[in-house]
This record gives C-alpha cells, sequence and structure tokens, in this order.
C-alpha cells in the first residue's frame, strides 16, 4: 500500500487494485480497484487505447478504504477502512 501525507494532515492512499481473474459468475476475468469509499469492478480483457467501462461500483465504507484484499480461498473481497472496519 502507497501511503502518502499531505501538509494539512489528511491521510491519502493511492488506489489499489486486485486481480480476481479466477473467480467465477460476473466478477470472472476481473479486476477490482479501491477510490476512496468506493469499490469498483473492471473487466481485465480490454484493448490497448480502449477506455474500461466498470461492471459494478459499491460504496463499501463510510470512510477511506486503506485495504483491498482478493480472498484466495473462496470468492470474496476484502476491504478495510482508515478506522479499522473491515467488510467482506
Amino acid at each position: 500500500m502507497y501511503v502518502l501525507y499531505c501538509k494539512a494532515g489528511h491521510l491519502w492512499v493511492w488506489p489499489q487494485v486486485q486481480s480476481v481473474h479466477s473467480y467465477q459468475g460476473v466478477l470472472a476475468g476481473c479486476c477490482a480497484a479501491s477510490h476512496d469509499r468506493t469499490v469498483i469492478v473492471y473487466p481485465s480483457n480490454v484493448t490497448a487505447g480502449e477506455v474500461a467501462k466498470h461492471k459494478a461500483v459499491w460504496k463499501a465504507h463510510g470512510r477511506l478504504i486503506t485495504v483491498l484484499h482478493a480472498s484466495t480461498f473462496c470468492p470474496t473481497l476484502l476491504t478495510g477502512d482508515d478506522a479499522g472496519v473491515i467488510y467482506m
């Protein structure tokens, strides 16, 4: 995870991306990305120069997402925010 601190003392986290390519169903062949408080799922099979259209968007947290993890045991995304709240 890449973290920067701005001068005002705010925590900024670069968006994170996890492959969910091996998952079955609607998530097959996709990747999930975190942005602020939201998780966005994009197809990973776009061609060069093509703008990917998201397949799903979830407002996952009420605070900044700092952790995004794709489980290797079951088709589950885990997210954590800057207050320590974790969702599956």
